[in-house]
């Protein structure tokens, strides 16, 4: 799912548990500012996720407060993250990695090494030379997320091809992955995100 943020658009600001009403009012180039109709916009600093509701589904983006209005601020501008996409909304917030992996598919012949490109709680991309298909049920286990492996099982969603003959991304969709593995893969994702926002613009 992609969406252009853009001024008149009415999205909710997720922080600290609390989700809160806003529409923006001004986009720039590495700035979102917006008007919230209630009292309670987070403070500078703070970390949240915009959300925009599409066709049924609620993409999440996520930014840093960079100021509030004082007072009882009804107005804040956002940070656009500098190591995000600056447009693409994703219904699971996925962040830059580079670890390896396994991938086993029907035809793969047992686990295939992949490097994992980028990551969220919900799929993730990665690289490999395993051949697989579209929809195709994959097995993917990781290894550096956590200090016991993770085992997830997937479904391929897309293909790409940018070395053919050698290797290929792949993009999987996490379909079953037990309650700590999901938390552990959580956790990493949200200390990338540190790192990210720690990371010069």
């Amino acid at each position: 799912m992609a969406t252009h943020i853009k001024r008149g658009n009415c999205c909710h600001l997720r922080v600290g548990g609390k989700r809160i009403p806003a529409e923006v009012v001004d986009v720039r180039e590495q700035l979102i500012r917006l008007r919230c109709p209630e009292d309670g916009v987070p403070t500078r600093g703070s970390g949240l996720t915009i959300e925009f509701a599409e066709n049924g589904a609620v993409a999440g983006y996520f930014a840093q407060v960079l100021t509030a209005a004082p007072g009882q601020a009804r107005e804040v501008v956002l940070l656009r993250s500098p190591g995000l996409d600056r447009i693409d909304l994703r219904s699971f917030l996925r962040v830059p990695s580079s670890f390896t992996a396994t991938v086993e598919g029907v035809q793969t012949g047992g686990p295939a090494e992949a490097q994992i490109l980028n990551i969220s709680s919900g799929g993730a991309l990665l690289r490999t030379p395993a051949r697989v298909q579209v929809g195709e049920p994959v097995r993917v286990t990781l290894t550096a997320v956590e200090q016991r492996p993770i085992h997830i099982s997937g479904s391929v969603v897309h293909i790409g091809d940018e070395q053919p003959q050698t290797e290929h991304s792949i993009g999987v969709r996490f379909l079953g992955v037990d309650t700590d593995g999901r938390h552990a893969i959580s956790w990493y994702v949200w200390k990338r995100i540190e790192q990210i926002f720690s990371a010069p613009a």
